[in-house]
């Protein structure tokens, strides 16, 4: 039996996010929640271009941009699904990694709003910029809020539980991203003394 194809995932994950996140945290459909995942990257990497053009001047214009967006989405998810599968076993609960990634590419979809408040933000100048920042924020909510719902139905637990998975594993996300900043600038620095 296979799991939802990506139309009815956006959908599902718009409109009934609940019972899209727990229809997919048998991890089936990996390769759908995958392709959604690379849709919305393209197009926030898109966005991204448009509203601020020297990020895409520092790649080589949109396009590099928005595959520099994907494959650094597709790596940051698994890394916060592999810290997050990790510290949700730690803690006692059960579920499988092929869910927990599918519904972790799945919350991202709301990201793809993000388009319409960038131009906002390149035409309407610093009232604009405002809204930019205010959606981009309410839409950043609206992903970790997805984020724990996708714990929490991966994993069926609380959402007590959930919360403490994601921001645990956010600061373990956080620390391992210092942790090879410090080694990169450590072996850096001696070469230019």
């Amino acid at each position: 039996m296979m799991g939802p194809g990506f139309a009815e995932m956006v959908v599902g994950i718009l409109t009934r996010p609940r019972d899209m996140l727990r229809q997919v945290g048998d991890g089936r459909s990996l390769g759908p929640a995958l392709i959604v995942l690379a849709m919305v990257a393209a197009i926030t990497g898109w966005s991204s271009a448009v509203a601020a053009p020297h990020n895409a001047d520092l790649v080589g214009g949109p396009a590099p941009l928005a595959l520099a967006t994907i494959a650094g989405g597709g790596f940051l998810l698994l890394v916060q699904a592999g810290i997050g599968y990790g510290v949700a076993r730690l803690l006692g609960s059960r579920g499988n990694f092929r869910g927990l990634l599918s519904g972790l590419a799945l919350a991202n979809v709301p990201s793809v709003f993000q388009a319409p408040f960038a131009l906002l933000g390149v035409t309407l100048g610093p009232a604009g910029m405002a809204l930019n920042a205010l959606g981009t924020a309410a839409l950043s909510i609206w992903v970790i809020v997805l984020s724990v719902l996708a714990l929490r139905e991966t994993f069926v637990t609380s959402t007590g539980r959930a919360v403490l998975i994601y921001f645990l594993s956010l600061i373990l996300v956080l620390f391992l991203a210092l942790a090879v900043l410090a080694l990169v600038v450590g072996l850096l620095l001696p070469a230019f003394f």
